[in-house]
């Protein structure tokens, strides 16, 4: 466990050096934080000092430190004007708020006077306008500078286990949808309106993640939080018990079923007292009546446990080790409140989210669908964009593609960062830190700068892929085909490829191009941690995807026409092949039996009526045709030296040997495929 540290900010100097030497003097007595006043200390003038001084700490330093910043002289925290990141000039809310922004795994702890005091409005019950400032819980952040030793409070909770890396408190999440809502004029994209919904759901939902090990609270959170539950990560009894204390709403909980805290009894838990011949049930009963946070034991407890034995009639258990992040959300959606959650939509939505399991761009993939695009679309796409520009108002917002200039450096940041942990993320806990900087920096984003937008999405699912091979609680079969329709829909709405509207084939192509590199990334980690099978699905999807690319590229292009022919019959046709080793021998049987019918009518045995008396010879020269068609087809030359014919002109002679010479042609191209395959299975390359 590494030792938690304490960091002072302020803007005047003065500040500074009272509470510097406040903390030094008489925060050793009460907490166990590092805290050096010289090098841990800073007096600030502008926010890039910040930044640098909080940059020059290593990632584990940072996961555990918590910063008092001086906001005496700021502006009141219950207006909403006055926690903009986006906001012009360099005010102290503005500077608190991109801090949270960059730093979301920093405890900020909140120095202020009665002017900027938010203690006044209660935060438990929600405000139905779900972006005002009053629902964030400013109890876990703000002290009153004339009670100075609350800080103490909040940092022994903070040594305990307290963390702010999932938004437990909504600070984050009010300042993003505080950032969202200056664009309301902009046009309405699908992945606004999912960022919207995302953060709805955190403002109101909440979950926790109980565990004594590290690595499942870490990762177990991060599936909570990046499916829209704020998550509490519960790490110590002494956790537990403030968490309780603070009567807040636990609607999901994520929970280890043997729970062995450092700081916890035998006498704490019954099934640690008790061990295997307590029942279950009646221990996590007993355990929801000593924490009320929890749910009830029947409704919302995940129980994570490696054995089902104590908990055969149990709704909701996800046995260790699972199949990764999607596996967890399976099981959470399992439960009676995300039932409840679905249920407010209405049954057309719910529907239509059932049948839309691929992307736009992967349903392009098909073999029909390309085959109409290459007949119909290049001559009707001059008519298509004239109705679209009939459809469109004048008065219609133009979607400004770029974000302010703020929250990119702030995206630039956190992609920075995120990529100086990514290098040393050996473990699963430094690859889920990586991985929600990255998702934080997408989310804040929400599409509008497509490049930045891009990376993010990209190093998000390249730490996440490498947190569930890194972690043995992870099974050896991990779900990457929902990983892979989910980075296709997420690509596809960053390039504006919505349902309403034709993609062209520059976006289809773009999508196909940005989607290849990022499941490339993915195999090269599957590769190193010898998943195999996940890595064969990603070669299959990148072949599609590459086909796909090759489909779409310069498709106005007159001049490739017949090269696109050729990746819509030729280049799909390989895929498929390669996609299977079944599908390779349907092939050798379809064409065996193909050929088999042209020899038949060669040599005049196949007749389009049905003659009973001529039964057994029709059957037996079908018999013979077939086995010289293997035969060719196997043995790559003709199955009978002696027919070759003794007079030029002999017709038969020459349609056997045309029809024998293709034949060799596709045995040779599928039995090499069938080697490759078999080559490709045993060498795993």
């Amino acid at each position: 466990m590494i030792r938690p540290s304490l960091f002072v900010v302020s803007h005047n100097q003065s500040m500074t050096s009272s509470l510097s030497k406040y903390f030094g003097a008489v925060g050793s007595a009460f907490i166990k934080h590092d805290f050096n006043p010289k090098s841990h200390s800073l007096t600030y003038s502008c926010i890039e000092e910040i930044h640098d001084f909080l940059s020059k700490n290593e990632p584990d330093v940072l996961l555990n430190g918590a910063v008092i910043f001086d906001y005496t002289d700021g502006l009141s925290l219950t207006r909403t004007e006055n926690l903009d990141p986006t906001a012009q000039g360099d005010s102290k809310g503005s500077i608190l708020a991109q801090l949270i922004l960059a730093y979301p795994e920093v405890y900020w702890i909140i120095i202020g006077t009665d002017q900027n005091d938010p203690s006044a409005y209660d935060s438990t019950p929600f405000v139905p306008n779900w972006d005002d400032p009053r629902n964030v819980h400013w109890e876990e952040h703000f002290v009153n500078v004339r009670n100075i030793g609350d800080c103490f409070e909040r940092l022994q909770r903070h040594q305990n286990g307290y963390r702010t890396i999932f938004d437990p408190s909504r600070i984050r999440t009010a300042i993003k949808i505080k950032v969202l809502n200056k664009h309301k004029t902009d046009r309405e994209t699908e992945i606004k309106r999912e960022s919207r919904d995302i953060f709805k759901r955190r403002l109101i939902y909440c979950s926790a993640a109980l565990d004594e090990e590290l690595a499942y609270t870490f990762l177990n959170g991060y599936t909570a939080y990046r499916f829209g539950y704020r998550c509490y990560t519960v790490t110590s009894k002494a956790e537990m018990k403030k968490l309780s204390e603070s009567k807040q709403t636990v609607d999901i909980a994520l929970e280890d079923l043997q729970l062995k805290f450092a700081d916890m009894t035998d006498e704490d838990d019954p099934l640690m007292n008790g061990g295997s011949n307590t029942n279950a049930s009646d221990a996590l009963i007993t355990r929801r009546g000593h924490y009320e946070f929890l749910p009830e034991i029947n409704s919302n407890r995940i129980i994570i446990t490696g054995t089902q034995d104590q908990l055969e009639h149990f709704p909701n258990v996800c046995k260790k080790p699972f199949s990764g992040m999607f596996d967890l959300h399976e099981v959470i959606k399992e439960t009676d409140f995300f039932r409840k959650v679905d249920g407010e939509k209405s049954w057309w939505k719910r529907f239509c989210l059932r049948i839309e399991n691929k992307s736009i761009s992967i349903k392009r993939l098909g073999f029909w669908s390309q085959l109409l695009l290459s007949r119909l679309l290049s001559e009707f796409r001059k008519l298509i964009e004239w109705v679209k520009k009939i459809k469109q108002t004048p008065n219609a917002q133009p979607d400004n593609h770029s974000a302010t200039n703020k929250i990119i450096t702030l995206s630039e940041i956190l992609l920075e960062r995120s990529r100086k942990i990514a290098q040393n993320a050996d473990t699963c806990p430094k690859a889920i830190y990586s991985a929600l900087l990255a998702l934080e920096g997408k989310e804040l984003l929400y599409g509008r700068t497509m490049t930045t937008s891009l990376e993010m999405v990209a190093m998000q699912h390249k730490m996440e892929v490498t947190a569930e091979c890194s972690f043995l609680g992870i099974g050896a079969q991990i779900k990457v085909k929902e990983r892979a329709s989910e980075l296709a829909c997420t690509v596809d709405k960053i390039l504006q490829i919505e349902k309403k509207r034709l993609p062209t084939s520059d976006q289809l192509a773009q999508s196909y191009n940005a989607q290849s590199e990022m499941i490339s990334n993915m195999r090269l980690i599957y590769k190193e941690y010898e998943q195999f099978d996940e890595e064969d699905f990603c070669i299959q999807r990148i072949r599609q995807l590459l086909q796909g690319l090759h489909f779409y590229s310069d498709f106005d292009s007159v001049k490739k026409i017949l090269k696109r022919w050729w990746y819509l019959f030729g280049e799909k046709y390989f895929n498929w092949l390669m996609s299977s080793g079944a599908n390779i021998l349907w092939a050798i049987f379809f064409w065996i039996a193909c050929f088999t019918i042209c020899f038949m009518a060669i040599n005049g045995s196949y007749k389009f009526g049905f003659n009973p008396a001529g039964c057994d010879v029709f059957l037996r020269n079908m018999l013979d045709s077939f086995f010289r068609s293997a035969e060719t087809f196997f043995s790559i030359q003709p199955f009978d030296n002696n027919i070759i014919p003794q007079i030029v002109n002999d017709l038969k002679g020459w349609k056997f040997h045309t029809v024998s010479l293709i034949e060799m042609i596709f045995g040779y191209f599928h039995l090499g495929i069938f080697i490759a395959w078999i080559y490709q299975k045993l060498a795993r390359r």
